[in-house]
């Protein structure tokens, strides 16, 4: 039998009685006789057709998506990066490869693959931890003092009002 399939019986005479691999695998050799012989695609790709010859099949999966396992048979199974994170690598094999939004930032969707995606906390506001999923998680500065910048990191970058004014 030729790459990219198997048989598991004898007295074979025509290809066409060849098993295919499946979806998710591929085999690079020829003359296997066990379904066990078919190579799994690595974790972070898939691989949707049957009877494949060579690696370069297994496609990877895309950038703000990670996949764990191996052997998969549709994009479907690549799982979205959390809200707080993003991706910009394909083929990712881990969810902690999900990079989080920076402090100052928040991001409330999934899936998403750039930086740029994070948004900046308002003006008045500070968020101190990273990988943020709303903008509740941007805190007011304390009552007497303001801060004009966007994306602040910590309450030190809140001012104290100047004497005579209150806010």
């Amino acid at each position: 039998c030729d790459s990219g399939t198997y048989q598991t019986g004898s007295g074979i005479r025509f290809s066409v009685e060849c098993t295919l691999c499946d979806w998710g695998t591929y085999q690079t050799g020829s003359g296997i006789q066990l379904s066990l012989g078919c190579t799994r695609c690595d974790a972070g790709t898939y691989q949707t057709g049957s009877g494949l010859a060579v690696s370069v099949g297994c496609i990877l999966c895309d950038s703000g998506t990670f996949q764990t396992g191996s052997g998969i048979p549709s994009s479907v199974s690549c799982s979205l990066c959390d809200s707080g994170t993003y991706q910009t690598g394909s083929g990712i094999v881990e969810s902690v490869m999900c990079i989080l939004c920076d402090a100052g930032t928040y991001q409330t969707g999934s899936g998403l693959e750039k930086s740029v995606s994070c948004s900046l906390c308002d003006s008045g506001t500070y968020q101190t931890g990273s990988g943020a999923k709303d903008s509740i998680s941007c805190t007011f500065c304390d009552a007497g003092t303001f801060q004009t910048g966007s994306g602040m990191k910590g309450s030190v970058v809140c001012t104290l009002c100047d004497a005579g004014t209150y806010q």
